[in-house]
């Protein structure tokens, strides 16, 4: 019964270790070609749709009586801004955090 309690109590020290040395890896960090990357994906996913939104309020002005673009570009700016953030936390994650 002591080697069966002394092999349980090595295996939960085995996965213990393992667990605290598992985060303990190296950081990688990113090469300036990559920031360069990153910075024209951050540009794209803002601008396009701000530019869209200002097609649509330009093409939405025909049919009202008041100015819809600023309406367009700000929910272009909003969509815009949501987009950039879900790319760059999918660049911070494949880059940082890859296994």
């Amino acid at each position: 019964m002591g080697k069966k309690e002394k092999t349980l109590q090595e295996q939960l020290l085995s996965c213990v270790e393992n667990k605290t040395n598992k985060g303990k890896t190296k950081r990688k960090t990113i090469n300036p070609v990559q920031h360069v990357a990153l910075f024209g994906l951050v540009g794209w996913s803002m601008m396009v749709p701000v530019f869209l939104g200002i097609l649509l309020g330009k093409f939405l002005n025909q049919f009202v009586d008041y100015n819809i673009t600023a309406i367009t570009i700000t929910f272009g700016m909003f969509i815009g801004f949501l987009n950039t953030v879900r790319e760059v936390k999918k660049e911070f994650k494949k880059t940082f955090f890859k296994k």
